[in-house]
């Protein structure tokens, strides 16, 4: 160890490319576990490492950033020397540089080594995002390996990003966007939905399954992430992952369809002209029959915000018979929000079928939306709110019951003090619907 850091030394010194790329590639290689990083640590790796990272160019970055990435993975006390390490650039600022202009591995390897320093030390992802690394991360996501990036993303343009390398610069911005949520800006600015809806199109499994998980977090964030990512083509790329991940991730490309649908409701129709329901409704059924890979309740929620957006949805879903799977999760499931998204689901079939929205109502829809009526997120309240106003349209008698004898009426008087105005709109509709009392 310590012979390989005075030759990486050495190298820096003299500016000598060819023994730059060979000592840091060799440190990087030692450092693998616990002994091997305090000794690293102890030996002043990380100045070594860092003056490389500066001042070398190519490959000896790239093994620079990867040895810094290892090293802070490893050694918890690592991340805070290299945030604090002296030098211009400073180690955030370097380690950028090379996220944005490095090698295809090197891009890769410095975004592993940002996700290691805001890991490990809270004031690195503030410095990381006041450093312009939001854009910087889109850059490399959003960017393929031939070196063109995706159409609509903004970002760097340094020659292509490996599989790899938009795998970890994914999971460096998801962190990022954890730790400050404020860089949401930045993310948007530099079209982070586009760069999602690239990777989910054409990365490796995990990274397509990852990009999916990152559009439900931005698109719940943001209405304008779901414009966005529409416009780079969610639609059929979510369908083509429906179809093509494997059981463990189509739960959340399931959910990415269910916000994407209802941030931008004309997608429904897309989605239905490509057949979207199809594989929902297989993760429905999957989930129903004791499934442990995705849940049911997922593909409830897409199937409903697909109903909300497109009229056809609901008649093909009432031909396939997809109501007897929802009214198996309303009785059956163990999670409350699963059975809210199912009655949700549910309460679209009676404009079609009466008997559904009484089998609905029977089997429990009432309560399951009651539950959730002061849900944290505004859209869901309003599913619930409007659900139950769909119920007293189709089954008055029997959904009036229900409402009393949960003790609902209390509930929706209560939210018709709920500060979104759409949700008080359909409160007041179900209050104006609701029979009185003994009626």
């Amino acid at each position: 160890m310590e012979a390989a850091i005075k030759a990486l030394v050495a190298a820096n010194e003299h500016r000598e490319i060819v023994a730059q790329t060979a000592a840091a590639a060799h440190l990087a290689a030692l450092i693998r576990n616990d002994k091997s990083a305090a000794d690293a640590l102890e030996l002043l790796a990380i100045p070594a490492l860092l003056n490389c990272l500066r001042k070398g160019s190519g490959e000896p970055r790239a093994s620079a950033a990867l040895g810094l990435a290892r090293l802070q993975s490893i050694d918890p006390e690592a991340p805070q020397e290299v945030f604090e390490a002296r030098g211009e650039p400073t180690a955030v600022a370097a380690l950028l540089e090379e996220v944005r202009g490095g090698t295809p591995k090197g891009r890769g390897n410095a975004c592993m080594a940002l996700y290691e320093l805001m890991r490990g030390h809270d004031p690195a992802p503030a410095a990381v995002a006041a450093g312009g690394g939001a854009a910087a991360f889109v850059g490399v996501i959003g960017d393929v390996e031939d070196g063109k990036g995706a159409e609509e993303s903004k970002g760097g343009d340094s020659g292509g990003a490996t599989a790899e390398a938009r795998a970890e610069a994914l999971q460096a911005l998801r962190f990022l966007h954890r730790s400050v949520p404020s860089v949401l800006d930045a993310m948007l600015e530099a079209n982070a939905p586009a760069a999602y809806v690239a990777l989910a199109r054409d990365g490796t499994p995990r990274g397509r399954a990852d990009a999916c998980a990152a559009l439900v977090t931005i698109m719940e964030a943001s209405p304008r992430a779901s414009r966005m990512a529409a416009k780079a083509g969610a639609a059929s790329v979510l369908d083509a992952a429906l179809r093509g991940l494997d059981k463990a991730a189509r739960g959340t490309v399931a959910m990415a369809v269910a916000r994407l649908v209802e941030g931008v409701p004309d997608e429904a129709n897309k989605l239905f002209d490509a057949g979207t329901h199809e594989p929902l409704i297989a993760v429905l059924t999957d989930g129903v029959a004791g499934g442990r890979a995705s849940h049911p309740g997922d593909a409830a929620l897409a199937l409903a915000r697909m109903q909300a957006g497109s009229p056809l949805v609901s008649m093909t879903l009432v031909e396939l018979k997809t109501h007897e799977a929802l009214l198996r999760v309303l009785k059956e499931d163990k999670l409350p929000l699963s059975k809210q998204r199912a009655a949700f689901a549910l309460s679209f079939f009676g404009e079609l079928e009466e008997h559904v929205a009484r089998w609905a109502v029977r089997d429990g829809a009432v309560p399951a939306l009651l539950a959730h009526l002061d849900d944290k997120r505004a859209s869901t309240r309003h599913e619930c709110a409007s659900s139950v106003e769909r119920l007293l349209l189709v089954a008055p008698r029997e959904t009036t019951a229900a409402v009393t004898a949960a003790g609902g009426r209390a509930k929706f008087e209560r939210a018709m003090r709920d500060p979104d105005a759409g949700v008080v709109a359909a409160v007041r509709s179900v209050l104006a619907s609701l029979k009185p009392e003994g009626a």
